[in-house]
């Protein structure tokens, strides 16, 4: 297809050079951000690596008392993470920006979180809560109902019941549908 295209009455090359130079100034300044969040990350890791090398030499040179003196300010987790902060990190100096903001991000979120300009995790992150055995036995005998009333539809179809047996069967159905009952009002209340 050659020429130009049109859209309605505007002038598509025009449309198009227009996006092409806002997405390219914004596609800068993302670069340009990147440089800046790889410069803060390099910076705050430096931060926190230095305040753990003190750590690990007040630990060395001080007394237990006069140790936790000079860290009365941290909790005993902030202190143990900065340790284990100096010795896990080690600044990559590596010219391959992508590497090394791969690298920096994670490391300068531990850092955030230790010097509190991020929430330190509670416990090992959110957990997986294993079903109340409850629920699991409520849920598979009412799959085993489901497909027995299947089959048993199948032997003998409601047309074939007398109206006394589908009274006294709803009947005996009516403590399931209050809890069925009592438990989508109370998700209404919610």
């Amino acid at each position: 297809m050659t020429g130009k295209l049109k859209l309605a009455t505007i002038d598509a090359s025009a449309l198009a050079l227009s996006y092409r130079a806002e997405i390219l100034a914004r596609h800068e300044l993302s670069r340009k951000a990147d440089r800046d969040l790889l410069q803060s990350g390099l910076n705050k890791t430096k931060i926190a690596r230095q305040t753990g090398q003190l750590i690990l030499a007040a630990q060395s040179n001080l007394s237990q008392t006069e140790f936790e003196f000079a860290t009365d300010f941290l909790t005993k987790k902030q202190v143990k993470g900065y340790v284990r902060y100096v010795k896990a990190t080690n600044l990559v100096e590596d010219p391959d920006t992508q590497q090394q903001l791969s690298f920096i991000m994670p490391a300068a979120s531990a850092g955030a979180m230790l010097s509190g300009g991020m929430p330190m995790p509670q416990g090992h992150g959110p957990q997986q809560l294993h079903e109340p055995a409850f629920f699991s036995w409520a849920s598979r005998t009412v799959m085993q109902f489901k497909a027995a009333w299947a089959k048993f539809l199948g032997s003998k179809p409601l047309d074939s019941w007398t109206v006394h047996e589908a009274e006294q069967f709803a009947f005996q159905l009516r403590p399931i549908l209050g809890v069925h009952k009592q438990v989508t009002d109370w998700i209404q209340r919610q």
